[in-house]
């Protein structure tokens, strides 16, 4: 009855804790000290398998002193090497090597190569990768020749485990498919899924995101269906998200994680988890968070001696202080002595950034000798390993040729890294990870967008900002491979929206309907981001020959911000000029103002003295913004329409409260390059035109009936017939579609941003399946036009993803107004679009028919942008 409690404990937990405590009570009964101690065995297993890992100890050692009080000394062998791993567990790490070594003197034959299996694991987890490969060595014929699947199947995953850590990363995956195979066929659930999950972990490893993301998928929810808690597997995940630059979702799952590892009794976790914390904390900006996280993790991994671990949490710190501004001597040391100790401990990747920032540090200090010795061992890896780490390489490469003043040639350098994450981005199917896998060339942009300052070449500039400029936009979207199950979960996530309206309007409880919610939402993200892209040429960029072929009568104005200066590229019948104007925070904080002041003029808060004094501020801070932004060129850009790709954080500013623009044609877009595709694709055949209200919108269903009257032969959905499965049908292929429906914009997960239609939200992922988006769209409810800014002024929202979708030109606020007061202006500006006008003209010729004494009317002519270029 034990032992059989004892065979099924990683297979059966719950059930083997049942039969091993039934087990217990039998053998006390009879004196049977074997049995005694095997059932003692089996309940320790299944504690570990359930999360309980103090229980797994107390149950486990008490095994091993009823078998030596017994003299059974090779049951209480058995005993220790069930019983080091849950020592592990609990952060005595090389206290379970001892124990391990202490079983092994008392076993033979497969016994013992169980306990080497157990022990190279231990050694990988402490760093000694040799010692780990050398106990496999040993132990993986004598567990075949014995046939014995489970304990293979572990050898080979610790073997996976050691040989992706080694950079072996074919034959490491292949160590891990076969072990999944033999604990599948053993029924083996839970170290199925750590095979899976181990997939998973290489396959990050080597960069490869939308693979480990579907293997992390598979782990858990195989683990979930086997009722098994997913223990310390979901900090894999975090750095995965991390990797991919998604800092707010990454820093969520490791507190929550870190919270569940401590009541789990996972102790030996908890520096693992400071250690992931603090990567959230720097990707988030808080660099003093950060630190100490760092800080407290190495301390905790130094006491655990586990040396690599210890030389990671160094790291951690060394990226803190450089993120802080620390550039001192002792920052210098620091970075380089982790840098040492990261390759001691054979961890490529990060050894490689600590000797980089030891570099920049060095020649921060002046100290070009120290600074060329970092350097250059950091540009011979720009051939092999990661996309970053080749690239990281490069960048190193353009810095010492950068000193040694050969411009053209770093030129060359950051041009190569730039190919490589170019390359590394479009094999990315999901767009939030295409826009946040810029990351990582952010440092080679920058300093290409320094030397090209430096030069006062236009052309150069002009090249360079666009080089780095909403790049994921320029890439054509990756449908996942299961639409039709992200259609059903879309479907389901807008009945669970309604439903939650519902119940919280009626006092009902909400907390089920929201945690669905969630669940919906995470199954949402899954599905798209284990979806991969292919490369392409859509990465090539626009030339200022190309953009003068098709601007005719306009001139565009790239603006770009350099170590918080701003620049300005214009382009005028074939002709570029520089022009330097104002600086980043002067620009943000007048931004700032005007935002608040246009939205407080909109609504009508306050008294009659506070709206003029609202008025008078926009026009303070509209003529501020002239003087720093757009007065500079006006000489050179005359009063011609003007197409303006600022950086991602000028994409709120509601451009016609600057002066000069208040009754000029402009067009807004995320890149030149973007607009160029717009400006050059067709129309389809058929000007099939979309009118639709949605729910709830005051005055929505009378300002498309409006439009009707324009527009006699266009589809229009109002009230029930709004679902958003009927207005993706009615808009998909449109020439045109106007939608009048509440917008929600989601600043910390903006491909959720939604437009309401009567059935619930309808989202960025719903327009994804568009076959072609709508030629032309107006948006008219407020805050349709925001979108989230990442690395790389790569934007994310509602309007920013039509257009990889094949929009050519956009209508949307970018200022919240009220809704009942957009309608004269959208009238207006539907009568100039059936005129024949393009939408930049029609929206300023809109505005001039609105009463601009009227507070609210001024501000929603403000309050909306033309983005694109139809």
């Amino acid at each position: 009855m034990a032992q059989a409690a004892y065979e099924s404990a990683t297979r059966d937990p719950e059930g083997s804790r049942l039969l091993a405590e039934g087990a217990e009570v039998l053998a006390r009964a009879q004196h049977n000290a074997a049995a005694h101690s095997v059932a003692r065995q089996a309940m320790g297993i299944a504690a570990r398998s359930l999360g309980r890992n103090d229980e797994a100890v107390a149950h486990l050692r008490r095994g091993v002193s009823i078998a030596l009080h017994a003299g059974l000394d090779r049951q209480a062998a058995r005993c220790r090497v069930s019983l080091a791993p849950a020592l592990h567990l609990s952060g005595s790490t090389r206290r379970a090597i001892s124990t391990l070594d202490q079983a092994t003197q008392s076993l033979d034959g497969q016994d013992r190569a169980q306990a080497l299996t157990q022990q190279a694991m231990l050694q990988f987890v402490v760093g000694d990768l040799d010692a780990a490969l050398s106990s496999l060595r040993r132990a993986i014929p004598v567990l075949r020749r014995e046939g014995e699947q489970i304990w293979q199947a572990r050898a080979l995953t610790t073997r996976g485990v050691v040989r992706t850590r080694l950079g072996q990363f074919t034959t490491a995956d292949a160590d891990f498919a076969e072990a999944h195979r033999m604990f599948t066929s053993a029924g083996d659930a839970p170290d199925a899924a750590g095979a899976l999950h181990n997939r998973g972990w290489a396959a990050a490893y080597r960069g490869d995101v939308p693979a480990a993301l579907e293997h992390y998928d598979a782990a858990e929810v195989a683990l979930t269906e086997a009722g098994i808690p997913t223990g310390a597997l979901p900090l894999d995940r975090v750095q995965l998200l991390l990797f991919a630059g998604l800092a707010e979702e990454a820093w969520t799952l490791a507190e929550s994680t870190a919270s569940a590892l401590a009541a789990s009794g996972l102790h030996g976790s908890r520096a693992d988890a400071l250690l992931i914390a603090s990567a959230a904390a720097l990707a988030a900006g808080d660099t003093a968070a950060a630190l100490g996280r760092a800080e407290d993790a190495r301390i905790g991994f130094r006491r655990l001696g586990r040396s690599g671990w210890t030389a990671l949490a160094g790291y951690a710190a060394v990226r803190a202080r450089w993120g802080a501004g620390d550039y001192s001597a002792r920052a210098f040391r620091l970075a380089r002595r982790t840098a040492q100790e990261l390759e001691a401990a054979r961890l490529a990747g990060p050894a490689l950034d600590s000797r980089l920032i030891a570099g920049r540090t060095a020649l921060a200090l002046g100290r070009k000798p120290a600074a060329f010795s970092e350097l250059t061992a950091v540009a011979a890896a720009r051939r092999r390993g990661t996309a970053e780490q080749r690239s990281r390489g490069w960048l190193a490469e353009a810095l010492l040729r950068t000193e040694k003043g050969k411009t053209a040639s770093a030129v060359r350098a950051l041009r190569a890294g730039l190919d490589i994450i170019d390359r590394h981005r479009a094999t990315l199917g999901a767009t939030e990870l295409r826009a946040h896998a810029s990351n990582h060339g952010t440092d080679l942009a920058t300093l290409g967008q320094r030397l090209a300052i430096e030069s006062g070449r236009p052309a150069v500039i002009l090249e360079w900002t666009e080089r780095w400029r909403g790049a994921a936009l320029r890439l054509a979207p990756v449908r996942p491979p299961d639409d039709r199950e992200l259609a059903t979960d879309l479907a389901s996530l807008r009945s669970v929206h309604t439903d939650l309206a519902k119940a919280a309007a009626e006092g009902r409880p909400t907390s089920a309907l929201a945690r669905r919610r969630t669940t919906l939402e995470e199954s949402v993200l899954r599905r798209t981001r284990r979806t991969s892209g292919s490369v392409s040429d859509s990465n090539r960029i626009a030339t200022s020959h190309e953009l003068a072929e098709v601007l005719g009568e306009h001139a565009l104005v790239e603006i770009a911000a350099v170590d918080d200066r701003i620049y300005g590229v214009a382009l005028v019948e074939g002709r570029l000029s520089l022009h330097a104007l104002g600086d980043v925070p002067t620009v943000v904080k007048e931004l700032d103002a005007s935002r608040f002041a246009l939205r407080r003029l909109a609504f009508q808060r306050g008294s009659r003295a506070s709206v003029a004094a609202a008025r008078a501020g926009i026009a303070h801070s509209g003529s501020r913004l002239e003087g720093l932004l757009i007065a500079p060129m006006l000489g050179f850009v005359g009063d011609r329409p003007l197409v303006i790709i600022p950086p991602g954080g000028l994409h709120t500013l509601a451009w016609s409260t600057l002066p000069s623009c208040a009754s000029r044609a402009i067009t807004i877009a995320p890149s030149a390059t973007t607009w160029l595709r717009c400006a050059r694709s067709r129309p389809p055949r058929g000007k099939r035109v979309a009118l639709v209200a949605g729910p709830g919108l005051p005055g929505a269903d009378d300002e498309v009936a409006a439009l009707r009257e324009l527009h006699p032969t266009a589809t229009l959905l109002t009230g029930q017939a709004a679902t958003a499965k009927a207005v993706c049908k009615a808009i998909d292929g449109a020439e045109l579609a106007h939608i009048a429906a509440h917008g929600t914009f989601l600043g910390d997960n903006p491909l959720f941003s939604s437009l309401s239609m009567i059935d619930g939200p309808m989202t960025v992922y719903d327009l994804e399946l568009l076959r072609r988006a709508p030629y032309r769209i107006v948006l008219s409810s407020y805050d349709s036009g925001l979108a989230g800014v990442r690395a790389g002024d790569e934007l994310m929202g509602l309007a920013a993803a039509l257009f990889p979708l094949g929009t050519s030109g956009i209508v949307a606020s970018v200022v919240p107004v009220p809704d009942e007061a957009t309608r004269p202006l959208m009238t207006a500006l539907h009568r100039r679009v059936v005129a024949g006008d393009s939408l930049s003209q029609a929206l300023a010729s809109a505005r001039s028919t609105l009463d601009l004494d009227d507070p609210v009317q001024y501000a929603a002519g403000a309050a909306f942008v033309a983005l694109g270029a139809q």
